[in-house]
């Protein structure tokens, strides 16, 4: 008995120790956040330069897309007989505009969103008391940005899917147009 007593009493012994350790560690840990904090100018600095390198990088990302659009609309434009009416070209020209509209909305809508959202659980964050607070608000955060994302996601595919019907129904018209101007041209020629 007394040496389970003892054992028992090594065990509180231990573990008021490491409640200890955790008490220092916070103190400690409270300090180097506030001295982090001081740096906090040269973090912003930071995080303002990565911004500004994903603000660059997306404005590279939309000229790219935009050139490979063009490169595309020029290949079927080249495939066009002069002869036939503007109408298809003009609907083509209108569909790659507004696609090209639209996705650029999105994209700014997406990171809009995502500026928004993260201002407002950086406020949570700084209200939170315990770690339970941080914990869930992290976790709503995410789970709300990963729904957000999921939406535009799902707008973006429907937006391609649209796009894609609209491009097959004008490039049969066009086609339909190319045949009878070659049959009508067919039939003069006799």
């Amino acid at each position: 008995m007394s040496s389970q007593s003892e054992s028992q009493s090594q065990w509180l012994a231990l573990g008021k120790q490491f409640m200890g350790m955790f008490k220092e560690l916070g103190e400690t840990g409270s300090k180097g956040l506030k001295e982090t904090g001081a740096q906090a100018p040269e973090v912003q600095a930071q995080v303002a330069e990565l911004l500004k390198s994903m603000l660059e990088l997306h404005k590279e990302l939309k000229e790219v897309q935009s050139a490979a659009g063009l490169r595309m609309l020029q290949a079927q434009l080249g495939m066009l007989n002069p002869a036939l009416s503007a109408r298809p070209l003009q609907e083509l020209l209108d569909l790659h505009f507004n696609f090209l509209a639209n996705l650029s909305s999105q994209g700014r809508k997406v990171l809009e969103q995502v500026a928004a959202r993260s201002h407002a659980c950086i406020g949570d964050l700084r209200e939170a008391q315990t770690g339970d607070e941080v914990s869930l608000t992290a976790a709503s955060y995410l789970r709300d940005l990963g729904g957000a994302l999921q939406k535009e996601a799902e707008e973006t595919a429907a937006l391609l899917n649209s796009a894609n019907a609209a491009t097959t129904i004008l490039t049969q018209r066009a086609l339909d147009e190319l045949i009878a101007a070659r049959s009508a041209a067919g039939s003069s020629a006799s």
